[in-house]
């Protein structure tokens, strides 16, 4: 019996032994060190290690062990505030959750075609076009017959077009854009992005050769025909300021303004400063008191003459020559110019977030649902939603619309494994304002219901992914990693450490007078500039050498009577600064500079240290943010040490040893 239960014992020893030494062998080549029992892998550890090195990352022994100190630091900290059960405080919870929202963001489109429509905004930045347009109106709410109406007309001057008929005649009579068909159609230059709901327009604009006519092109206010005349390099953007001298009457010649201008350009050119012309004459009076300057802009903003002659300047603080517009005559200066920039981290942000703003974000989105729907095994009922639309009307589009009970138990769509049902739906319609107001009694309502039901799906399709995003991108899970480690870090540092130390006056004081020496004023020197008026350069030179030997005010004393007045003013410098702005004088009581002495106004002056103000401790109130600092220190690396010997950590030497190179 004792021999049985000794054996047993020695089995479940030599069993864990194994156990033990699997374990360590499956750590080892993931794992590179463990905190509490909580591992934390190699990978994890090379991703923070190359995202924080400001230059190439180095991999000597010394650079990574020093980082993986600091890392198992943090680590101890984080468990600390797990521990402590703040990742279950809402406030942060919710912070959390609105940084994943704001994240998930740029995960929640087709990476490949979000890519494509950055290169393609990118590329027509590159190029003005000039375009004329002819538009038929038909508005975001027009009837199904009008905007068919619309299509019909856009297409029949398609075909007058085809039999030779002029675009400028044709865009005068019949363009609905009031603006540009009284000049035949013409735009004029223009550049992407267009504004939203006209991405479409844009697409034609770029892909037409010089010369061609396209179109019909939707947009959210109708059709368009376009015809493209030329492209040219963008201009970009200019910042600019200008002379304005105005017309007595808009559009109509003047001679005196004429006359005007010529004279300041003449002041120009004779080296008069540009600024204080344009103060001084110019007539613009939200731009003549800021030396003329008019800010930034890009094509369009101005008439073509005051644009063109901004843009044909080609260097900085060049002006041209006067230049009438409308409203007057102006001598315009360059003061700097913007082209477009290289395809950089930073443009390509800024790029994104506009097409995020547009709604040709759409089409990357929807390329994603597309993927969604195959991985999420997504199906729908045909069927069972022919059955659902036959119980709704126009009444859906209603902003009093309820929606009807329904308790068929059919599901109607699947996706990533939920069901949905009737009632699932309807209460989406209902919830969905937005899209079902969007639409009226003119709108078919299976048209309505197909939108409907392309907003729910689109709606749990986004759901689904959002859901998953750590498990589909490891740089998202690292990201949600370090923002949520780096939250419960600084609550836990604010509580342990920064509160504490902010808090504890007694500790701080302790602190304070523990380590007082280590705050001083440094050594200073009273450096006093003597001016002496009405002084002969005899007695100058006598009471300059007597400051030197006996002191200045003893030197004053002696020779009151040979200067009508004296100036004297005194400032307090350090060892370094003398060093610096007075070179060669020494940091000594009495040392003076060289006496200056002018004999036409028979002035002497010079300076000379009147004192030296030894280094001495500072008081609290006059070092607190310092002390303070280091005092959090302290507190931050007790709270280290309590943590270590609060929490075991075990590094993985093996995996470390594998890192150095």
């Amino acid at each position: 019996m004792n021999m049985s239960i000794s054996k047993s014992n020695w089995l479940i020893g030599f069993f864990l032994v194994i156990l033990s030494v699997n374990g360590w062998t499956q750590m080892s080549e993931n794992t590179l060190f463990i905190v509490n029992g909580r591992p934390v892998g190699v990978d994890e550890f090379e991703y923070i290690y190359k995202k924080n090195s400001r230059n190439t990352p180095s991999y000597h022994r010394d650079s990574l062990r020093n980082y993986l100190d600091l890392y198992i630091k943090f680590k101890l900290k984080v468990e600390e505030a797990r521990n402590q059960k703040l990742d279950t405080i809402e406030g942060l919870k919710d912070e959390l959750k609105r940084y994943r929202q704001e994240l998930a963001k740029s995960y929640l489109t087709d990476k490949e075609v979000m890519n494509r429509l950055v290169k393609e905004l990118y590329e027509r930045k590159k190029y003005d076009v000039d375009v004329s347009h002819i538009l038929i109106a038909a508005g975001p709410k027009a009837s199904p017959k009008d905007t068919l109406r619309a299509y019909m007309q856009a297409n029949s001057l398609c075909q007058m077009l085809d039999h030779g008929q002029e675009f400028s005649s044709l865009a005068h009579k019949f363009s609905a854009d009031k603006n540009t068909a009284k000049k035949g159609g013409h735009v004029g230059y223009v550049t992407a992005k267009l504004p939203d709901g006209f991405y479409h327009l844009e697409e034609a604009i770029y892909n037409t050769k010089p010369g061609n006519i396209a179109g019909p092109v939707r947009t959210r206010v109708g059709y368009h025909l376009i015809k493209v005349h030329d492209v040219r390099p963008a201009r970009g953007m200019i910042k600019a300021a200008h002379i304005l001298v105005r017309k007595a009457h808009k559009g109509q010649p003047d001679p005196q303004a004429k006359a005007k201008i010529e004279k300041i350009y003449e002041e120009l050119q004779k080296g008069a400063p540009f600024g204080m012309l344009a103060k001084k004459y110019s007539e613009d009076k939200t731009s003549n008191n800021k030396a003329g300057e008019i800010g930034w802009f890009g094509i369009n903003k101005f008439e073509d003459a005051f644009e063109d002659a901004a843009f044909a300047l080609k260097k900085d603080s060049t002006y041209s020559k006067p230049v009438e517009t409308s409203i007057g005559w102006h001598i315009i200066q360059r003061l700097d110019k913007k082209d477009i920039k290289d395809l950089n981290k930073t443009v390509r942000s800024k790029l994104e977030r506009k097409i995020r703003e547009d709604s040709r974000f759409e089409i990357a989105q929807n390329a994603l649902i597309e993927i969604i729907k195959m991985e999420s095994g997504f199906k729908v009922n045909q069927a069972g939603l022919d059955r659902l639309l036959s119980t709704l009307d126009k009444s859906l589009f209603s902003y009093k619309w309820k929606a009807p009970v329904n308790t068929s138990k059919e599901t109607l769509i699947s996706l990533g494994g939920h069901d949905y049902t009737a009632k699932d739906i309807l209460n989406s319609f209902k919830r969905n304002s937005a899209v079902r107001l969007s639409m009226d009694e003119s709108t078919p309502v299976k048209e309505g219901f197909d939108r409907l039901i392309d907003a729910f799906i689109k709606e749990k399709a986004i759901k689904y992914e959002e859901a998953h995003l750590e498990e589909k991108y490891p740089d998202f899970k690292a990201l949600m990693r370090e923002y949520r480690e780096g939250i419960l870090l600084f609550e836990a540092a604010k509580r342990n450490v920064w509160d504490k130390a902010a808090q504890d006056t007694s500790g701080l004081r302790a602190f304070f007078n523990a380590h007082r020496m280590q705050y001083m004023h440094p050594e200073k020197a009273a450096l006093t500039t003597v001016k002496l008026n009405e002084i002969s350069e005899k007695y100058a030179n006598k009471l300059y050498s007597r400051a030197k030997n006996k002191g200045l005010e003893n030197a004053l004393s002696k020779y009151r009577k040979k200067y009508s007045n004296v100036a004297k003013q005194e400032q307090l410098i350090t060892k370094g600064d003398m060093n610096e702005k007075y070179p060669g004088l020494p940091f000594e009581l009495r040392a003076a500079t060289p006496l200056h002495y002018d004999s036409a106004l028979r002035n002497a002056s010079f300076k000379i240290i009147t004192n030296i103000i030894p280094a001495h401790p500072k008081k609290l109130n006059e070092a607190r943010g310092y002390i303070l600092s280091d005092y959090q220190n302290q507190l931050d690396k007790e709270w280290v040490e309590k943590l270590r010997k609060k929490y075991p950590v075990k590094i993985n030497e093996k995996a470390f040893d594998k890192l150095v190179h």
